[in-house]
C-alpha cells in the first residue's frame, strides 16, 4: 500500500513538472517570436493594414456580387420563358374548353332534334292567340294614356300601365322569334355539329402540340429550379462576404478616426501648456509650430488649443505698455485696386502677381501624398468591375478629403480613355463640377466638366485642377463599358489651411 502511494505521488510530481516546463517553453518561444518582429514592424500602421484587408474583400465582394448578378439575370431569363410557356398554355386550353362545350352542346341538340322542334312548333302555335290578346290590350292602354295626357296634371299611373303592357308584348314577341330561330338552328344542326367537331380536332391537335414541344412546361420548371439550387450553393457565403466587407469599411472608418486622434491629443496637450505658459505670452509661438506641424491631425490640434486659450478669455493677457511712450497707430489708406498702404512695421499678406496661388490663402504647410490612389495604369481590363458593370452611370473611384483644409490641388500624371465615350468628371465639396486651369475640362452645354482624350485620341498628362476651395474632392469615371485604353494615373494632391 505504501508503495502505491509512494509510485503515484512521483508520477503526479513528474506530471506537474513536465507541465509546468512545457508552459515555461511557450512563453520563451512567444517571447522570442516577439522580438524577433518587433524591430520589423516597430513603425507598423494598424489602419494601412485594415485598408490593406478591406481592398482584398472589396475585390473579392465586388467580384463575386457580379457573379451573383449576372447568375440572377440568367434565372429571370428563365424564370420569363416558364411564364411565357405557361400563359401559352393557358391560351390554348382555353380554346380547347370552348370547343369542347360547344361540340357537346350540338350533339346533345342533334339527338333531342325531333322532341325540340315538336315543343318549339307547339310554343309558336300557343303564342300567336297570346301576342294577338296582348296587342288587343296594349292598343287599349295607349288610347287610356292618350286620354288622360297632358290634360290632366297626374297620367303616372296610365303611363306605367301603358308601359306594363308593352313589355308584356314585347316579351311574347320575341319569344316567338327566338323559337322560329331556334327552329331554323335545328333543321341546320348536321352541318354545324361538322363544324364544331373540325374546329374541335383542331384545338386539340393544337393543345397536344403546345404540351409536348421542347422544352416542355416541365422541363422549364425543373432546369428553373436547378439553376435556383446551384446558385444557392455556388454562393452561400455571399451574405458572410457582404457583412465582412461592411464591417471592414466600418474598421477602417473608425481607424482613421482614431489614428486622427490619436496624433492630434499629444500635440493638443502640448501646445496648452505652451499657449498658457507666461500667462499666454507663449500663444506667440503659434505660427512657427503650425509651420513645423507634420500632418493634418498635428495641425487640427494645434488649431483647438490656439482656440481654447489664445481666443478666448480664459486667460487675461496683459500686455505692458510704457506710460512715458505715446502709442501712435496710423491708419490704413485704401487704394482700390492695390495692397493697403498699412504702417512700416506690418508686413501685408497680398498676392499682387495673381498666380496660381489663391491669395485668400496663405499655405501654412504643404502636404504631397504621391501615388496615393487606386491606379488602372496597365494596358488591358484596366476598369474596375464595380465601375465597368454601372455602364453609362458615372461611378465615383476616389474621394479626396483632408480635414481642415481650407483648399486641395490634385495633379493627374496622366488620363487616357475611350475619347467620346468614356470621361472623367472631378466635384468640390458642395458638388460643384470643377474645371481644370489647361481648360481640358469641357464646357460645352450638357457635357460640362467632361475630361477626356484629347482631339486625335491622345491621352492627357501632366493634369492639374489647381487650388479648389474646400477640403474635400470626388473624382468620378463614366464607362460605357466596352473599349478601354490604359486608364487613368493619379500622382499627387496638396492640401492647404487657414491662416
Amino acid at each position: 500500500m505504501k508503495n502505491r502511494t509512494k509510485n503515484a505521488f512521483l508520477v503526479l510530481s513528474l506530471v506537474c513538472v513536465s507541465s509546468q516546463s512545457f508552459a515555461d517553453n511557450n512563453d520563451r518561444v512567444r517571447n522570442q517570436i516577439r522580438e524577433r518582429y518587433r524591430g520589423i514592424h516597430k513603425k507598423m500602421d494598424i489602419c494601412a493594414e485594415v485598408k490593406a484587408d478591406l481592398a482584398a474583400v472589396e475585390n473579392e465582394f465586388f467580384t463575386m456580387e457580379t457573379k451573383v448578378r449576372n447568375v440572377n439575370d440568367k434565372i429571370e431569363v428563365q424564370r420569363s420563358k416558364v411564364t411565357s410557356k405557361t400563359s401559352k398554355l393557358n391560351t390554348v386550353e382555353s380554346e380547347h374548353t370552348r370547343a369542347s362545350n360547344l361540340h357537346n352542346d350540338l350533339v346533345r341538340k342533334k339527338q333531342n332534334r325531333p322532341k325540340l322542334e315538336k315543343t318549339l312548333n307547339q310554343l309558336i302555335t300557343d303564342l300567336g292567340p297570346q301576342i294577338a290578346t296582348a296587342s288587343t290590350v296594349l292598343e287599349a292602354a295607349k288610347k287610356r294614356e292618350k286620354k288622360k295626357c297632358p290634360f290632366r296634371f297626374s297620367c303616372s299611373d296610365a303611363k306605367k300601365d301603358r308601359k306594363k303592357k308593352e313589355k308584356a308584348y314585347n316579351n311574347l314577341v320575341n319569344k316567338k322569334a327566338q323559337a322560329k330561330k331556334t327552329l331554323a338552328e335545328l333543321r341546320t344542326i348536321d352541318q354545324r355539329v361538322a363544324r364544331a367537331k373540325k374546329a374541335l380536332t383542331v384545338a386539340t391537335k393544337n393543345l397536344n402540340q403546345e404540351k409536348n414541344a421542347i422544352p416542355t412546361l416541365s422541363q422549364l420548371e425543373t432546369k428553373l429550379t436547378q439553376m435556383i439550387n446551384k446558385r444557392d450553393r455556388d454562393f452561400k457565403d455571399y451574405d458572410k462576404l457582404e457583412r465582412q466587407y461592411g464591417r471592414l469599411e466600418i474598421r477602417t472608418e473608425k481607424c482613421m478616426d482614431m489614428q486622427f486622434e490619436a496624433r492630434k491629443a499629444p500635440v493638443f496637450k502640448s501646445a496648452l501648456l505652451t499657449f498658457a505658459a507666461d500667462n499666454g505670452q507663449g500663444c506667440e509661438e503659434y505660427t512657427s509650430m503650425l509651420y513645423s506641424a507634420k500632418s493634418p491631425a498635428q495641425k487640427q490640434g494645434l488649431r483647438e488649443a490656439y482656440e481654447l486659450i489664445c481666443e478666448s478669455q480664459v486667460l487675461e493677457r496683459r500686455v505692458e505698455v510704457p506710460v512715458e511712450v505715446p502709442v501712435r497707430v496710423e491708419v490704413p489708406v485704401e487704394v482700390p485696386g492695390q495692397c493697403p498702404e498699412l504702417p512700416p512695421v506690418i508686413t501685408p499678406i497680398c498676392d499682387e502677381d495673381n498666380g496660381d496661388d489663391n491669395g485668400s490663402y496663405e499655405p501654412q504647410y504643404v502636404e504631397e501624398i504621391i501615388r496615393d490612389f487606386y491606379s488602372t495604369n496597365n494596358g488591358a481590363a484596366t476598369y474596375p468591375a464595380r465601375i465597368r458593370d454601372g455602364r453609362n452611370v458615372p461611378t465615383i473611384v476616389k474621394e479626396i478629403s483632408d480635414r481642415g483644409a481650407v483648399a486641395i490641388k490634385l495633379d493627374i500624371a496622366k488620363i487616357d480613355l475611350e475619347a467620346g465615350y468614356d470621361f472623367m468628371i472631378i466635384k468640390d465639396e458642395n458638388g460643384n463640377i470643377v474645371y481644370d486651369q489647361s481648360g481640358y475640362a469641357s464646357q460645352e452645354a450638357g457635357k460640362e466638366g467632361r475630361i477626356t482624350n484629347q482631339t486625335g485620341d491622345r491621352a492627357l498628362t501632366n493634369f492639374t485642377t489647381g487650388w479648389v476651395p474646400g477640403s474635400k474632392l470626388t473624382i468620378l469615371l463614366h464607362t460605357d463599358g466596352a473599349t478601354e485604353r490604359t486608364g487613368f494615373e493619379f500622382d499627387s494632391y496638396q492640401v492647404r489651411y487657414e491662416r
